[in-house]
């Protein structure tokens, strides 16, 4: 893609050996039973710290890391971790994200893997040109890439849950 945002299927990124429904499954319940805790930046109202767990985590991004640094024409080098958290998007709940404002992120590109995706609306939408927004729908079990620098937001969610695991490469 020519902004370079990217959605592949979280297969894609593992062994053949490794069955992606099992281990979305597997981080959605660790995610979903860790301690919520204070949002590690100033945009969400909480996060829920370090999802995913070695060994995946080290393959994960060694994976990532190969297709990412040659479609969003990186310079070759190895990025190593820079910050990972949870993130629930909720409709009904107050103590929720419900929406998230337009910004950049803290890394040199982004990696959001979704868990689940039963929401109505709450896509993620990128301002790549003055007056032109792309909004990307991620499906339970996708993962989308994209560098950091490129100004995003959330919509707002109408209904439904959207869970996912955001993950900032230097």
């Amino acid at each position: 893609m020519k902004y370079g945002i990217y959605v592949f299927p979280l297969s894609t990124f593992l062994s053949p050996s490794q069955n992606a429904n099992d281990l979305n499954q597997k981080w959605l319940t660790e995610l979903k039973s860790s301690p919520v805790v204070k949002s590690c930046n100033t945009l969400h109202k909480t996060t829920h710290a370090n999802p995913i767990h070695e060994p995946e985590l080290t393959q994960l991004l060694s994976s990532i890391d190969t297709v990412a640094t040659k479609l969003l024409k990186l310079p070759p080098r190895n990025h190593s971790l820079h910050a990972q958290f949870g993130i629930s998007y909720e409709s009904d709940s107050k103590d929720h994200n419900q929406k998230l404002e337009l910004h950049m992120d803290d890394s040199t590109y982004t990696i959001n893997i979704c868990l689940e995706n039963t929401a109505i609306s709450n896509e993620l939408v990128f301002s790549v040109g003055k007056k032109y927004e792309t909004p990307v729908h991620i499906a339970s079990g996708f993962v989308c890439v994209h560098k950091g620098t490129i100004p995003h937001y959330v919509n707002p969610i109408r209904q439904g849950t959207r869970t996912n695991i955001v993950i900032w490469m230097k």
